[in-house]
């Protein structure tokens, strides 16, 4: 075994660029395999903003959803060219994010080398290729993994421009690393988290240039940053009038969409009358840590981290320092941030919310596991470490290998279903968001109806003809009582007799309209 790991470890090893090109390979094929495509809800909104964008329209400053989503170009520009080239599919809706998670792994794999070993490197690829939440992420035009990746090319070359004593090489890097994180900043603007880390890994991480360069490298990622900054706030003073409005309308957006942060409205984060204080003490020590620590979707790779954190500390060694720190600030940013500049409201942490900290946990829980699999000549426990190595692999295989299944499976499967089942003429009238959906996989289109796909809430029974076919989408009828206090048509509740019900789904029935 220590021949392999010594072979794993050589950069100049066949068997190093095998196993590399053998990862890479099968995180192509899992992404593929888990495949997702058109989704619902957010991705739906960013597809209607690139297929708008690719024929010449821009939601700026008029938009009737989510305030935030025309502000975040970064997202959905590069997706509106590829329409505007290929048209609009599936493909080039998950095109961009596809590219932009394999390139992911590609930065894993080169922090992890550049910071420990070429085994470290190898370990953080692989880990990465089997993330369960990385399967899904990758083809589905969400923004926190397209933000988090143009973040971490920023946190890469911060890296290199803080250990390079050539102060133009350092200025020069330190540039291209703002622009990064200014890229970063028109996804998701989640970047901000980043701040206390790079001012850390500047100033006050080891490295082999002086504080004047390490200064003047801060400066030259402010700069970089700055122009991307100064380029959007002009574009939003010729478009709006207005050259601060992405901060008024970040702030619009906790307001009128009150339901999805930690709000006392909330359905989800809210709470009763006089309960803020034990509500925000549970966000805070409670229902944070456990969102980033015990993470499923995430193959709980940050409690890997924090127990290579551990032996880091416990063994003084220095590669821990910089991803320690990296990981640690971003959790404490994510936990105890505000996610409004009015009040304190601290983040809701849905799982692809916290993308950003997979990276650094992965490099440190490479860099531990690499630690324990060399040979160690000052250690005479050797085989003890490998040992434990070992089982630390197999369990996070493990435990990555038990949700692959689940990531198998397409979003808007029930859609997909009564696709296949509908005819090309065939009339089906059902809610609003289903109505929308399956006009995408019925015409290939992003509007709410067409002459046959149709919304039923300004429809009656007696309006419904003869010969139609009414979905009753019970999953997304709750969701929409519960989310938005939707109120579906009578009919939808007490089905009458005469519909005659041809199609049963795990979330609903389809009906077909018998004679009056």
């Amino acid at each position: 075994m220590e021949r392999i790991v010594n072979l794993l470890n050589s950069a100049k090893s066949p068997l190093h660029w095998v196993a590399f090109a053998g990862f890479l390979l099968f995180a192509m094929f899992l992404r593929l395999a888990a495949f997702q495509g058109y989704s619902d809800s957010d991705p739906r909104y960013y597809s209607i903003l690139a297929n708008d964008l690719a024929h010449g329209t821009i939601h700026i400053p008029q938009y009737d959803h989510p305030p935030v989503f025309p502000l975040r170009l970064g997202v959905y520009a590069p997706t509106a060219k590829l329409i505007s080239i290929f048209g609009l599919s599936e493909a080039t809706l998950a095109a961009y994010p596809f590219v932009v998670s394999i390139l992911g792994c590609l930065l894993a794999y080169a922090i992890a080398r550049y910071l420990e070993s070429p085994l470290a490197g190898l370990i953080a690829l692989g880990a990465l290729a089997v993330l369960p939440i990385e399967l899904t992420m990758a083809s589905i035009l969400f923004p926190d993994a397209i933000a988090a990746f143009w973040a971490n090319v920023g946190i890469a070359f911060a890296l290199i421009a803080s250990n390079r004593p050539n102060l133009r090489q350092s200025v020069f890097l330190g540039i291209l690393s703002g622009v990064f994180f200014g890229v970063s900043w028109l996804c998701k603007e989640s970047v901000i988290y980043l701040v206390p880390f790079v001012a850390i890994l500047t100033l006050a991480c080891p490295g082999q240039i002086r504080l004047s360069g390490r200064m003047a490298c801060v400066v030259a990622i402010g700069a970089g940053s700055l122009a991307v900054l100064i380029a959007e706030t002009a574009l939003y003073q010729r478009l709006t009038g207005d050259p601060l409005f992405r901060f008024h309308a970040t702030e619009r957006n906790y307001q009128e969409w009150a339901v999805w942060f930690f709000d006392e409205s909330s359905p989800y984060f809210g709470w009763k009358a006089g309960g803020y204080a034990k509500a925000i003490l549970k966000r805070l020590l409670i229902v944070g840590p456990k969102s980033m620590l015990l993470n499923r979707e995430m193959g709980f790779v940050p409690t890997f981290a924090m127990v290579g954190l551990v032996w880091g500390i416990q063994f003084r060694n220095r590669f821990f320092v910089i991803p320690s720190i990296w990981l640690v600030s971003l959790m404490m940013m994510f936990n105890f941030m505000t996610s409004s500049f009015s009040s304190y409201r601290p983040l809701p942490l849905f799982d692809r919310y916290l993308y950003a900290i997979i990276l650094p946990s992965v490099i440190l829980m490479a860099g531990f596991l690499a630690k324990l699999l060399v040979a160690d000549a000052g250690l005479t426990v050797g085989k003890e470490r490998r040992f434990w190595a070992v089982v630390l692999i197999l369990a996070f295989c493990g435990i990555c290998g038990a949700n692959l299944r689940s990531h198998m499976s397409r979003v808007q499967q029930v859609e997909r279903t009564l696709t296949a089942r509908l005819g090309e003429g065939d009339v089906i009238y059902t809610d609003y968001r289903t109505a929308a959906n399956l006009v995408f996989f019925r015409a290939g289109l992003l509007v709410p109806s067409t002459a046959t796909t149709i919304p039923w809430e300004k429809e009656s029974e007696q309006t419904i003809p003869e010969g139609a076919y009414v979905f009753v989408n019970k999953s997304m009828i709750n969701f929409l009582k519960k989310t938005y206090k939707y109120e579906s048509p009578e009919f939808a509740a007490r089905t009458p007799a005469k519909w005659e019900r041809v199609l049963s789904l795990e979330n609903g029935d389809l009906y077909v309209v018998r004679g009056r």
